[in-house]
């Protein structure tokens, strides 16, 4: 009948709140915005989901043996890729972030490691935030331009530009450079 809690259909699907399934497991709630559950109650243990596909696996997890940060794992690399902690740090490439967002790279190839890029899909103009490296240690921050744009440093939140830069290297304090 219509008040299925549990259906399992022909196809093997699974239907748990309906008797209509249109995915192996289909879960239909109409009076929570809660879902699923998903619980581990062992003291300093993780409760975790396992997403997979033919190449890959990963875990969403809440690890108790780690002051209960939520994971993003990529588990055939064996890699946190993203850590939530209990403050809201978040952390990329990092368990422990010390800032709101911190993004952590270890690659020490020679040249311009780009750690955080932000993009304007519209017009294709890239900033990156990163580092260059001669192979062994970083050796610079760098703040750049991608695309041959000015660099400009503004302040209290205004179109106010202090400094900018040219992509030929000249510097403007308090507009634009003059050659």
């Amino acid at each position: 009948g219509s008040n299925n809690t549990f259906f399992i259909a022909r196809d093997s699907s699974v239907g748990i709140g309906t008797a209509a399934p249109t995915s192996k497991l289909h879960v239909l709630d109409t009076t929570t915005g809660l879902t699923a559950k998903f619980q581990n109650t062992d003291e300093n243990d993780s409760a975790a989901i396992a997403i997979q596909n033919d190449a890959r696996e990963w875990h969403i997890q809440v690890r108790g043996d780690d002051s209960d940060k939520l994971r993003i794992y990529d588990n055939t690399a064996d890699a946190v890729r993203l850590t939530i902690d209990s403050a809201g740090l978040v952390g990329i490439g990092t368990t422990a972030p010390a800032h709101k967002l911190t993004v952590a790279d270890a690659t020490l190839t020679s040249g311009f490691v780009d750690v955080i890029g932000v993009n304007n899909t519209t017009t294709g103009h890239t900033a990156i935030l990163g580092y260059e490296a001669n192979g062994s240690a970083a050796t610079h921050s760098v703040l750049r331009s991608a695309n041959n744009l000015p660099l400009a440093f503004v302040t209290n939140n205004t179109a106010v530009k202090r400094m900018v830069i040219d992509s030929a290297g000249l510097v403007g304090i308090g507009g634009t450079p003059t050659a």
